[in-house]
């Protein structure tokens, strides 16, 4: 592949990316990311069911994070490590309703998202969705604050899960730098 999958969605704003979050996301071949990060996860009993059934990771400080990239036609495999838990997703370029986004999908959900460039930040905002392949109405989309911004080398991430009717579901933050390049 001679571009990346964010390069095609993001265009000519690519090269505007924070330096460390366009090498994350400059994938044209395997590539892997280590760092730590911590998670918050919330009390309450369908914060929690919501949480376990999109297999996010557990509540924990200073966790070892290891990300791995594969790129394929089309898109990228992601797979997530928290110490020892693993999220995997694909994302690919999205198509009909998720033109110009990211389409992202891991478990049952499948995500539209908008890659938003805001001084030295790029924000990932929902845009569509669908469960169970069912598309979903856009007053019930999961959003929070979620994005990724660079100091040298080094990738900075904020991943936030907030869902109507449920609230405040978890957070996950942290840094990673890169492994191979």
């Amino acid at each position: 592949m001679t571009k990346s999958l964010y390069a095609r969605v993001l265009g000519d704003r690519f090269d505007a990316l924070p330096d460390a979050v366009r090498d994350l996301h400059d994938v044209t071949v395997p590539r892997e990311w280590r760092g730590r990060a911590d998670v918050r996860r919330a009390g309450g009993v369908l914060a929690r069911l919501v949480g376990w059934s999109l297999g996010l990771p557990l509540a924990a400080n200073d966790v070892p994070v290891h990300l791995t990239f594969t790129p394929f036609e089309g898109g990228e495999r992601w797979e997530r490590h928290f110490g020892d838990h693993v999220i995997q997703s694909v994302q690919r370029d999205g198509r009909g309703p998720y033109s110009g986004l990211i389409d992202e999908v891991y478990g049952p959900v499948r995500l539209g998202l908008a890659l938003v460039l805001e001084d030295d930040l790029m924000r990932i905002v929902p845009r569509h969705w669908a469960c169970l392949g069912v598309p979903m109405p856009s007053f019930l989309l999961p959003g929070g604050d979620t994005y990724e911004r660079s100091e040298g080398a080094r990738f900075f991430f904020h991943v936030e899960f907030v869902a109507p009717v449920v609230g405040w579901i978890a957070t996950y933050e942290g840094w990673l730098e890169a492994e191979n390049q």
